[in-house]
């Protein structure tokens, strides 16, 4: 069996442009080779048209590349795959090698009209990404069928639209500047009323788990209060810095981490306090949703 498989692997009979006619293929006509060299042009149009509404994040621009042959229901369905990707900082300047990937349209694929292959491009920090792209020939044009862009996972880096950017940053701002301010009343009233957006709870070590040790709570105000008392050596520029995380389809969370020392409470040296604006999207809008801080100066969070 081994061998028999590893025969047909290397031996393969092709039938290509520009080979001579063996074990019975034909070899192709003129009209077939222009309709190859069209196929790879119009492939290569595709691969450049939807790397550019990916540079661009306009997820709904890539959708549309997608041929008419694709179901309302699949590119719906792409299209919130294409609007999670190109919230990805690795997505940000794509650009695609356009007429390499069309080149990998083989002579067999052409013939079958249906071909997926991986797709080589750049972004803006000059890493190389390779993204699968499948096309197929659908009433005599070949038309894109998909494409398999990378994900996000909890903690991704985030570079989102400029215009998803403002809505999530009209409700982080105020958040920041409340605490920058010392104004905590407007934080607590915006925060929902479920108690744990609140108040935390510290988590259990598997020992005091075993021990039966009852996990503390701790008052989101208490934070603030203590917050108060530190001293910042800098403040970001809360309307132009906007650190995102990825946490799920419709949850973000602002990261800002700040230098500060708190004499008084033992830290003398510059320890980094990490704020967390958790944010999440209901219709097309965004609201807090929840809001933690870090550091060795609030109990709990060391």
């Amino acid at each position: 069996m081994c061998t028999n498989q590893w025969t047909r692997a290397a031996f393969p009979v092709f039938c290509g442009v520009g080979l001579l006619v063996l074990a019975g293929c034909a070899a192709p006509t003129e009209a077939e080779r222009a309709g190859y060299a069209a196929a790879q042009m119009r492939i290569a149009g595709l691969i450049s048209d939807f790397g550019e509404a990916v540079s661009k994040k306009d997820h709904v621009a890539a959708a549309a590349v997608l041929g008419p042959q694709v179901s309302p229901t699949d590119r719906a369905v792409a299209q919130v795959s294409f609007r999670q990707a190109v919230w990805l900082h690795t997505y940000t300047g794509y650009k695609p090698d356009a007429q390499k990937a069309a080149a990998r349209l083989s002579w067999r694929r052409f013939r079958q009209g249906f071909a997926a292959f991986d797709v080589d491009a750049t972004n803006t920090e000059g890493q190389t990404l390779t993204d699968r792209y499948t096309f197929v020939r659908h009433a005599g044009n070949w038309e894109l069928a998909g494409v398999s862009l990378q994900q996000p996972v909890a903690g991704s880096d985030l570079d989102l639209p400029a215009a998803e950017a403002e809505k999530i940053l009209a409700v982080v701002k105020p958040v920041m500047l409340a605490i920058q301010n010392d104004t905590f009343t407007k934080i607590m009233t915006s925060l929902p009323p479920e108690r744990d957006a609140h108040y935390r709870t510290t988590e259990l070590s598997f020992w005091d788990k075993l021990l039966d040790v009852d996990a503390q709570q701790y008052s989101l105000y208490d934070d603030l209060e203590r917050v108060r008392e530190f001293e910042v050596l800098r403040w970001p520029d809360f309307g132009k810095e906007l650190p995102l995380a990825f946490l799920g389809p419709t949850y973000v969370a602002a990261c800002y981490d700040i230098p500060y020392t708190w004499p008084e409470g033992g830290v003398d040296r510059p320890d980094t306090l990490r704020i967390r604006v958790f944010v999440i999207s209901k219709q097309d809008k965004w609201y807090l949703h929840r809001l933690r801080m870090y550091a060795k100066g609030i109990p709990g969070t060391e």
